[in-house]
């Protein structure tokens, strides 16, 4: 099931599925007369991201908590790369920002997508090896 995600959730960056959600979110805000108080409709639904994400994370934990640790990391992971696109998929000017900063040398949106990833490698990994 992570796999057929992780490849659903590639196909969906390679079509450019949130630019186009993105695009028609900003058509209807201009036709239905609210994009000029688009920031506050912004700032909830990021507070709502965050609090799915928690929830998401918590109800991951409790449904998987008996499962190997291999697995359990994997499928945090995979919870962890699920939220990385919805907060992309957002993409509001005042979250843009953020994401640009750099850490280390790198963006900070490079390591929200990538840790993700490199959780499930780790998990997958340990996983295959079997000392669990």
């Amino acid at each position: 099931m992570l796999f057929i995600g992780i490849a659903l959730l590639g196909n969906i960056k390679q079509v450019k599925l949130q630019s186009a959600l993105t695009e028609i979110g900003r058509i209807m805000a201009n036709k239905q007369g609210w994009y000029a108080d688009r920031q506050q409709i912004q700032t909830a639904f990021i507070s709502g991201i965050a609090t799915v994400g928690l929830k998401l994370f918590s109800t991951t934990l409790y449904m998987t908590w008996d499962a190997p640790p291999p697995s359990l990391w994997a499928l945090l992971g995979g919870t962890g790369l699920v939220l990385f696109v919805i907060i992309q998929a957002a993409s509001f000017h005042h979250v843009d920002p953020m994401l640009g900063y750099r850490f280390s040398g790198l963006r900070i949106s490079s390591l929200l997508e990538m840790g993700p990833l490199l959780v499930i490698i780790i998990g997958s990994a340990w996983r295959r090896r079997g000392q669990y």
